[in-house]
């Protein structure tokens, strides 16, 4: 319990004055019309002080008089604290900021990082001695599906796949770059491509690979926009089917994808990977919540997510040589939402 009191009346200041000029209460302040801040002096005794209380608690002018005692109030905030460079300008993963919010501090303040998922980042290789994803890859998972080894570095000055990687699971508080929206997870470094190219062989080989142990599928690559239409291979389509029925030791894999950067000039619907039932097909919004300019429109969208754009601010993220950049498009919206996922399966 305090020495402060709440007293209400329906009469003035002078008259509460009045009445507790005889009683071991003074009145500090009117905080409102009709409550009142009371003391209750240091020097007065247990007894005394509950005698005066019934006294002016009896007065025909006294609504009510109550000691005031603390109680625990919540600051709310998430308690989430970095010392990563570049993390107060991540306004994506600012629950404030981002409206509408995906949640990711509120998820992270429960204690979901994204621990125990791992994402594929299938891509042309990814850095994997950048600070912020050195500890995060799983080697053993990784593999270079062009050069047949494990190996998955990217070709010379390839930022593409090393960008992707660190949006989702860059390392927290290593006073370096960012902060990954599950920096509890970990990655496969699946590389499907080089200055040439992929082929069907390689892509199905990545999106087979070690699929019970590999949890959800990041892809930001596709079709080259405004071509036609061009319908997925066979042999990717029955591999995506396949881990989609029996991958996550029967739950199923997840697959994601860019839905493609060709703006009003293309559609997704000729993307046969984009737009295909066994993948999530994901397109991006900026800050503001208007689509990328360089978004496409179709019905196979079935998500979006924050990116840049030329307006507003982009994604920031991991880039080769230890760097830090900033990124934008579909290629930044779907290993976002990765992200958002590998949190949801380590909540359920």
């Amino acid at each position: 319990m305090t020495n402060d009191w709440i007293l209400q009346s329906s009469a003035d200041k002078e008259a509460v004055e009045e009445l507790l000029n005889d009683t071991k209460f003074r009145v500090i302040d009117e905080i409102v019309s009709g409550y009142f801040w009371v003391k209750q002096l240091r020097n007065s005794v247990d007894r005394s002080s509950s005698v005066s209380t019934a006294v002016i608690k009896r007065c025909d002018h006294i609504i009510s008089f109550e000691r005031q005692k603390k109680r625990k109030i919540n600051l709310r905030s998430t308690g989430i604290t970095m010392n990563d460079p570049l993390w107060n300008k991540q306004w994506y993963l600012n629950d404030v900021r981002a409206i509408p919010s995906m949640n990711i501090q509120k998820a992270w303040a429960k204690g979901f990082t994204g621990k125990g998922v791992v994402i594929g980042i299938v891509d042309g290789g990814v850095d994997v001695t950048h600070p912020d994803l050195s500890n995060k890859v799983k080697r053993s998972l990784s593999y270079d599906f062009i050069e047949n080894d494990n190996d998955p570095s990217p070709a010379y000055r390839e930022s593409h796949g090393t960008k992707c990687a660190g949006i989702v699971v860059a390392a927290r508080n290593n006073r370096n770059c960012i902060v990954g929206a599950s920096f509890g997870s970990t990655f496969a470094n699946l590389r499907i491509s080089d200055n040439f190219g992929s082929t069907p062989v390689t892509e199905s080989r990545a999106l087979v690979h070690k699929y019970d142990e590999i949890h959800i599928y990041s892809n930001s690559w596709g079709v080259i926009e405004g071509l036609g239409f061009e319908q997925q291979p066979p042999v990717v389509e029955n591999a995506i089917s396949a881990a989609v029925q029996k991958g996550r030791n029967g739950l199923g894999s997840i697959f994601l994808w860019a839905s493609g950067n060709g703006g009003t000039n293309d559609n997704c619907n000729c993307d046969g990977y984009a737009k295909s039932i066994n993948v999530i097909s994901i397109a991006s919004v900026s800050e503001n919540q208007y689509a990328g300019y360089y978004s496409e429109y179709c019905s196979a969208i079935l998500a979006s997510c924050y990116s840049g754009d030329d307006v507003q601010y982009d994604i920031l993220t991991t880039d080769i040589g230890g760097s830090c950049t900033n990124f934008s498009g579909t290629s930044a919206s779907t290993p976002l939402s990765a992200a958002v996922i590998a949190l949801v399966l380590e909540a359920k």
